[in-house]
């Protein structure tokens, strides 16, 4: 049949079509490498991704800081939780016997005592002890004599400066004085007509009070 390529005495047809295949394998075949090579980066992209992602979800690891503990030293307390300082106290005064009067009381010089020329530090009054210029009193409820260092901590911890304290025969009272001297005052007896108490008194110089 005329212009049929089966029939092309010739043969540059079929020339043609081995050359088209031959082409379209190679195209094929370059293609599915391409393919293959793309598959390949992607696979390796998601790998990394992957990787990055699980480092990023990991809690970050901090050394510990080191510590160093300061050992505490508490002391022994005694009425209450009242601890003991290391400060060493002087005996200012006493013990001896003072008399507190309405007029007022100096605890703070040597020998206390009622001196018209010095303000006092304590004043009586009906059943009890009040303080001027600065004074904390503060009443000691335990069994035992308390020291100078105790008596600071009670007064510096529950007493109020200005607010005085009752008394009755028997009643040992703590004063630290705006001065400084603190005062173990033990009450010996009351008389409510001239307001004034008799006391067994010892008076400490403590340093930094």
């Amino acid at each position: 049949m005329p212009g049929s390529a089966r029939n092309d005495p010739s043969g540059q047809n079929d020339g043609h079509t081995a050359s088209w295949w031959s082409k379209l394998r190679d195209f094929v075949t370059s293609t599915a490498g391409l393919i293959t090579g793309l598959a390949t980066i992607v696979t390796a992209a998601a790998t990394i991704a992957g990787v990055v992602a699980h480092g990023r979800s990991q809690p970050e690891r901090t050394v510990p800081h080191s510590v160093t503990r300061h050992a505490t030293t508490r002391a022994t307390t005694t009425a209450g939780t009242q601890p003991v300082s290391s400060a060493k106290a002087r005996m200012q005064w006493g013990p001896g016997d003072l008399l507190i009067t309405n007029n007022g009381t100096s605890l703070s010089t040597v020998p206390p005592g009622n001196n018209e020329d010095v303000i006092g530090d304590i004043y009586s009054g009906d059943s009890g002890f009040y303080p001027f210029a600065g004074t904390t009193l503060v009443l000691w409820t335990a069994n035992t004599q308390p020291t100078a260092q105790q008596c600071q901590y009670l007064a510096t911890t529950q007493g109020t400066t200005g607010q005085g304290v009752n008394v009755v025969p028997g009643s040992v009272v703590c004063a630290v004085t705006a001065e400084g001297p603190i005062a173990i005052i033990r009450v010996t007896s009351l008389d409510a007509t001239d307001y004034t108490i008799e006391t067994s008194t010892t008076v400490w110089d403590l340093p930094g009070s």
